[in-house]
């Protein structure tokens, strides 16, 4: 994937939306767009390449993003995929402590403004689990 220290083509949206803040990068396409130029660690390179994989399932990036600004229930649900890969991943390469707090990390991030689900940390964390034991069936 590519990284452009730049907003995505979309940003007034997704900032209208308000989803957005300082720590936010954005996919669209196989392109991470890191305005604020904050370093990427490999485990949120492999949610981002999450949401490229969404991307593709649809006739582009555009329709996938319009959808998940205006639809609260798909955007939890794209962000639950990529944050169960993101939380497997690190649960597969590092230790118990470290997959504890990447789970944490995940929830706090789900259940932030920047997402507008009206989540509380323990609702994300639990569903965060779920869609872990769902997908990857441990």
């Amino acid at each position: 994937m590519i990284i452009k220290n730049e907003f995505p083509p979309n940003y007034a949206l997704i900032k209208q939306a308000g989803l957005s803040d300082k720590n936010t990068i954005f996919c669209y396409g196989d392109i991470i767009y890191n305005p604020y130029q904050k370093e990427i660690p490999d485990d949120v390179m492999f949610h981002e390449s999450i949401h490229a994989n969404q991307q593709k399932q649809w006739t582009s990036p555009e329709i996938w993003w319009n959808k998940y600004i205006l639809d609260k229930s798909f955007r939890q649900e794209m962000e639950l995929q990529a944050y169960s890969a993101q939380y497997q991943l690190i649960r597969k390469t590092h230790t118990t402590e470290a997959a504890k707090e990447c789970l944490e990390e995940c929830a706090r991030n789900l259940s932030s403004k920047v997402y507008n689900l009206g989540i509380s940390y323990h609702q994300a964390f639990t569903k965060i689990r779920h869609k872990t034991k769902e997908l990857w069936q441990n």
